[in-house]
């Protein structure tokens, strides 16, 4: 069997590193086997205000991911590899088209002003070491693999998927939050998008609605909920928030909604979560953000992206939300009139 390897500890942070599941169902589809291999994520508590180190990441892998690719081979590392071992894992993914590191997956489907973007964070990086010989060392390294090896890599094409949980947490709990979603039949509409003035979870000031922040464009986004607010109030819609960053919303929506925001409260993993809010959402309101990377990996749900679609998975991006409401609304089978 042909096989590729999707190396996880090269991976800064745990949001960031979910990008590789975008190749994952075109490279079930094409017969490779992927061997995934595992972070030690306690090893970065400079993230941990974004998550639980100890419990998110290997939650999210171990009881979401695994189980819904049957063609993974899940590797657990050491907590620590010797120098030499650092030093080979340098260099192998420069000669093997079918290693991935953090490189290549983050960028796989980044679009020309995204690849202008990230090259530029690294130029920064350098700047801050003051050209040290580890500062220039990692920026050649980082220019050569972007611009010429990972050209010779394998591309997988960017596909959908339908999360699967692990068996033993398709609990009653989960179970019954489904059917009572489902029992009026009323589609559900995420918002994933962060908005979080009031630093309740996000603590960089540069990101409490999010990266890339545009007033303009983040009002649009708010219009758009306000305009769908309106069909959830004729009992069209509901609305789902799921993202713990997702804190200012709840002073737009007039209607009722189902919150999973604290998803701990209600004696769900994130996995969970992620679970069920793939199983009863058919609309996504997202701007870039880790839920984003998430849940715009699922088939059967319309996305709808503002600002930018570097989190968005490239299969679901779409200009829809420049269009209108009843538009997105039709799409997803909403009956407009009464």
């Amino acid at each position: 069997m042909k096989k590729v390897t999707v190396d996880l500890r090269t991976a800064g942070y745990f949001g960031p590193s979910c990008k590789c599941l975008e190749m994952f169902e075109d490279l079930n589809y094409r017969g490779y086997r992927i061997n995934l291999i595992a972070k030690n994520w306690t090893t970065d508590p400079q993230d941990s205000f974004r998550y639980d180190p100890k419990i998110h990441p290997n939650d999210f892998y171990e009881n979401l991911v695994i189980p819904t690719f049957e063609n993974i081979n899940y590797i657990k590392t050491d907590k620590s590899i010797s120098r030499m071992q650092r030093m080979f894992n340098f260099i192998k993914p420069i000669f093997s088209a079918s290693y991935f590191i953090h490189f290549d997956y983050v960028s796989m489907y980044m679009d020309g002003l995204e690849k202008r973007r990230y090259h530029q964070q690294h130029v920064d990086h350098l700047y801050n070491s003051n050209f040290s010989i580890k500062g220039i060392f990692l920026y050649l390294y980082f220019f050569l693999y972007f611009k010429i090896f990972k050209i010779f890599k394998i591309y997988p094409d960017s596909k959908g998927f339908r999360y699967r949980l692990k068996r033993d947490l398709m609990t009653e709990n989960v179970e019954s939050i489904i059917k009572n979603a489902r029992k009026d039949n009323i589609p559900y509409v995420l918002i994933s998008a962060n908005w979080d003035d009031e630093c309740t979870f996000e603590i960089l000031d540069d990101r409490l609605r999010g990266i890339l922040y545009d007033k303009m464009e983040f009002n649009s986004m708010v219009q758009y909920v306000k305009e769908l607010d309106q069909y959830a109030k004729k009992g069209k819609l509901k609305f789902v928030l799921a993202s713990k960053k997702a804190v200012g919303w709840e002073k737009i929506i007039e209607s009722d909604f189902l919150d999973l925001r604290n998803f701990e409260e209600k004696g769900l993993t994130l996995s969970q979560s992620i679970y069920i809010v793939q199983e009863i959402t058919k609309l996504s309101i997202n701007w870039p953000s880790t839920f984003s990377i998430w849940i715009t990996n699922c088939s059967g749900i319309l996305h709808l992206t503002w600002r930018d679609d570097k989190d968005t998975a490239k299969w679901a991006r779409n200009r829809l939300h420049k269009e209108s409401v009843e538009k997105a609304l039709k799409i997803i089978g909403v009956a407009l009139k009464c």
